[in-house]
């Protein structure tokens, strides 16, 4: 764990415009930096705009000093976001420019600091003196990237003014993540699907970071974290990492060998750079040197703690420790200039030491999803334009859970693309929408899933909104919150999104609200108690009703009815009705209410269905659109062999035929 005192950056004063804002200096907001470590206190203060304060955040994963700097744009470039971010204990600078609505956490305090320091050409320069020639290809990814050279200027001219810290020339590793190379997850989602942390107690291992964490070093448990958050969305990519693990479950020996041996399996890792780097040091540095944390300077306010005068053997002995001071202050001085020689020696082979270590960072992490294969029974998704898990499971309900869940099938295509689940509450929607976003984060981050067979689109961005309150912290009821939520998600998705939305409007009626997302081809499951939605259906081609299977028994003694949850998952809309007045029979509310209210609630639901009813020409059109849509699928992802796909299409012309036959029909009567 570490401790993390977080600031705030806030722009004020001139400071230069980016040809990508014309909008002038009076558009941009900075925020940032986050820092772990507070300077000395007689370091050199940075001009601030406002007084600082701090707060403390902790991690499970290993001890990391990270300060990042934020920008964020406003006017014409609002929402746009540049980050840069920085690890004092394992040095890479690393850049990052997207986009991105959301709001900031409210567990992160901010300071202020003059805006003049966020300079692009600044940030720039830093870079091109900075980066390591191995990895100057940076430079042209960031050239245009405005936001995130001008956090990266902010971030280092912290370090030089409350860090005291300023890195030599060609000496740190520079690297640049767009949103472009992963999907994005925003905090909220991150924190539904228990992806890092569980929601009951962060101590926990019962999360997505828990199941999956099998690694042996800081590095390792890192980069897995980071997958975690940030999916990739190259499928190429994802392939090459799959390989890797089957590679690795196929052959016991490799396998078993690096992870009971994987340290000394480091070792074999030379390089001849390295034996120079550590011939170099040796000849410089004493053999007994060790890294020390602590100073002196507690003992040294003690010894002048003493008025002058009292005592004149301590006077006596204090000028003499300041004479020996002075001369050890002398001595140091040339002994770091003799270290600074020394590291400017080593720096032009540093490069070789960072691809080392993201080589066993990544390998390290691979054998971690191999080993969580080996424990449970998972398979090797595929990639495709359709999302088609057989017998899914959740993964981290399967660490949990003392027997095996119950494992449910799942599939969106782009011709049924959304999903509406009903079912009584505790029938499992929630876990079901939950387990399908944790296997599509799983497979995008190269590993297998917990399923029989697994075929998935990437998405670049994965939406959830699940289960809001009321925030009293910001005064802002239930209907507010899920609006907030809904419209960040309709502003930011894209056609090859995930959205996950679980009882939106369970406070209130909200029927015309579903209906943007039912039009657009993004893959959308909507859990809901609204039945009346499952109208919808017969609206639009590209709906599918799905539910959750309950059993009704009754008592052979009493003849009292009780229900039993199956958990599995059906095709069509629940034949529950009215289960909240289920749940009323078993309370002491008078019979004659409830009577009034199965009344009431019965002429309700006839209304609905006679004003939803569908015409025979709507029910032909459906079939059409779905037997198109399957031959696109066909066409574009199809490995049957000839005698296979001639079966196949057979059938897909029975069933069109035998939807056609039953919508004449239907028009006859």
């Amino acid at each position: 764990m570490f401790h993390s005192s977080t600031e705030e950056v806030t722009t004020g004063g001139d400071t230069s415009v980016s040809p990508m804002d014309r909008s002038g200096p009076n558009e941009i907001s900075s925020y940032g930096p986050a820092s772990v470590s507070s300077g000395s206190s007689h370091s050199p203060s940075l001009p601030r705009m406002a007084s600082a304060t701090s707060c403390s955040s902790t991690t499970t994963t290993s001890g990391a000093s990270v300060i990042v700097a934020v920008v964020e744009g406003r006017g014409l470039a609002r929402g746009e976001i540049g980050m840069a971010s920085l690890n004092l204990k394992y040095p890479e600078l690393v850049l990052s420019q997207f986009a991105d609505t959301g709001t900031y956490t409210k567990r992160v305090a901010f300071t202020a600091i003059q805006r003049k320091y966020f300079n692009e050409r600044k940030g720039l320069e830093y870079i091109q003196q900075l980066c390591a020639p191995e990895f100057g290809t940076v430079l042209m990814e960031v050239q245009a990237k405005y936001y995130c050279l001008a956090a990266a200027a902010a971030l280092l001219k912290y370090l030089e003014f409350i860090q005291n810290s300023v890195y030599a020339a060609k000496s740190l590793k520079v690297s640049f993540k767009g949103s472009e190379q992963t999907a994005m997850i925003d905090s909220a989602s991150a924190s539904n699907l228990e992806l890092v942390v569980n929601n009951r107690d962060h101590r926990s291992e019962h999360s997505l970071l828990g199941v999956l964490n099998h690694t042996k070093t800081p590095g390792g448990a890192r980069r897995l974290r980071s997958n975690i958050l940030e999916p990739l969305v190259d499928v190429d990519t994802i392939n090459i990492r799959l390989d890797t693990i089957q590679e690795l479950l196929q052959d016991e020996e490799l396998f078993f060998g690096l992870k009971n041996d994987f340290f000394h399996c480091i070792c074999v890792c030379v390089h001849l750079r390295f034996d120079l780097i550590l011939e170099q040091i040796k000849t410089v540095m004493n053999d007994d040197t060790t890294y020390l944390k602590g100073s002196l300077n507690m003992r040294t306010q003690k010894c002048y703690a003493v008025r002058p005068n009292i005592n004149e053997f301590l006077d006596i002995a204090r000028r003499a420790y300041t004479e020996i001071v002075d001369d050890i202050a002398a001595s140091n001085l040339s002994c770091y200039r003799v270290i600074c020689q020394l590291l400017s020696t080593i720096h032009e082979h540093i490069h070789c030491l960072y691809k080392l270590s993201d080589a066993v960072s990544m390998l390290d992490m691979l054998l971690s999803l191999a080993n969580a294969c080996t424990i449970s029974d998972y398979v090797r998704p595929e990639f495709t334009d359709t999302l088609a898990i057989k017998q899914g499971r959740h993964p981290i309900l399967e660490r949990m859970a003392r027997q095996q869940p119950v494992s449910n099938n799942s599939y969106i295509s782009e011709g049924s693309n959304f999903v509406i689940i009903t079912g009584p509450n505790m029938s499992g929607k929630s876990t079901y929408l939950k387990q399908v976003a944790l296997c599509q984060i799983m497979a995008q981050i190269g590993s297998f899933v917990p399923a029989e067979y697994a075929s998935v689109r990437v998405a670049d961005q994965i939406f959830t909104r699940i289960g809001v309150d009321d925030d009293f912290e910001t005064n802002s009821s239930t209907f507010m919150l899920e609006m907030k939520e809904m419209s960040y998600i309709i502003h930011n998705v894209s056609e090859r999104s995930l959205i996950i939305i679980d009882e939106l409007g369970r406070w209130y009626q909200c029927r015309g609200r579903h209906r943007y997302l039912s039009l657009h081809l993004q893959f959308t499951l909507f859990a809901t108690h609204y039945l009346e939605l499952c109208q919808l259906e017969t609206l639009y081609p590209n709906v599918e009703n799905q539910h959750m299977e309950v059993q009704h028994t009754r008592s052979g003694d009493t003849g009292a009815e009780s229900v039993v949850y199956t958990y599995l998952l059906n095709r069509g809309c629940t034949e529950e009705r009215h289960y909240g007045l289920r749940a009323a029979e078993m309370t002491t509310l008078p019979s004659d209410i409830i009577q009034e209210a199965k009344t009431i609630a019965s002429k309700v639901s006839q209304q609905l269905l006679a004003k939803y009813h569908s015409d025979p020409e709507t029910k032909r059109q459906r079939a059409v659109y779905h037997l198109a849509t399957r031959l696109l699928q066909t066409a574009r992802n199809s490995r049957l062999d000839h005698d296979s796909l001639r079966m196949y299409l057979k059938g897909l012309k029975k069933q069109y035929e035998d939807g056609a036959a039953g919508s004449k029909a239907a028009s006859v009567h």
